[in-house]
């Protein structure tokens, strides 16, 4: 297992959010292995990959190796997670994971709806479920809800306006985070599901791995220009605001947060 770059980190994050991504492989220890990776977000919102770390068929509990691998470079605490336990690995640690709290992904939800409807209808069905997903406070969002359910496409997909209001209930802790803390959530959980979806359509192209370290440094390439892109999009966001889009006051310090004193 190799972590991206070996750079060191920030000691606190607020959120972090990890992903897999399975890849093809030739060698000897089985056809298959899997990438997993993750990035982190401060408080003020600035991004920053975490690592990749590639595992075979025959490697056990990889959490816990790339755990020790992010203390060892500086990680301490991260408040929030967003699908942070590992698949198919059982047991706890995901939400322990620097006593990070889980949190529910509202992009694999979107994902989830947009697969279910024809593909004419999936831009404008996104947007009409986005709007619920943005909502202020849980009260906010079942209203949204029951507003997409009366309008045409509630009409047309009624399965799907069933699956998110039983989805609503897991999702009141994250309606009750802090709406600066919220924001930064969100934006770590739909940067993470579209980094997967660019990282999935990459490896597509690419086909078979001659081995796992292959694969891994084929992803770890795909994942620091995505980096590369996610900073260029926060220098142009910072040169059109005064602010920035989180309230960040002219001395660099966050606004207006419950949070402020876990950093």
């Amino acid at each position: 297992m190799v972590s991206l770059c070996g750079r060191l980190l920030c000691r606190r994050y607020l959120v972090s959010a990890f992903r897999t991504a399975d890849v093809a492989v030739r060698d000897s220890l089985g056809s298959c292995a899997s990438v997993h990776w993750g990035f982190a977000s401060s408080l003020d919102g600035k991004f920053e990959l975490l690592g990749a770390w590639a595992q075979n068929v025959m490697t056990k509990a990889p959490q816990v190796e790339f755990a020790a691998d992010l203390e060892d470079r500086g990680v301490e605490r991260i408040r929030y997670s967003v699908a942070t336990q590992v698949e198919g690995q059982g047991g706890g640690r995901g939400v322990e994971f620097f006593g990070a709290e889980a949190l529910p992904s509202i992009a694999q939800a979107l994902d989830v709806t947009v697969a279910l409807v024809a593909p004419r209808h999936r831009q404008a069905v996104a947007g009409a479920f986005r709007t619920v997903a943005g909502a202020s406070c849980s009260s906010m969002a079942t209203d949204a809800l029951s507003d997409v359910e009366a309008g045409p496409w509630g009409k047309k997909y009624p399965q799907i306006v069933a699956l998110w209001r039983l989805a609503l209930e897991h999702w009141r802790p994250l309606f009750d985070l802090p709406a600066s803390s919220r924001r930064v959530v969100l934006a770590a959980d739909r940067m993470a599901a579209e980094i997967q979806g660019s990282l999935e359509r990459a490896i597509a192209r690419h086909g078979s791995f001659a081995d796992s370290a292959e694969a891994l440094e084929f992803v770890c390439g795909v994942l620091l220009r995505a980096e590369r892109r996610l900073e260029r999009a926060a220098t142009s966001a910072a040169a059109a605001r005064p602010y920035g889009a989180l309230g960040m006051a002219a001395a660099g310090k966050p606004q207006g947060t419950s949070v402020a004193g876990f950093i």
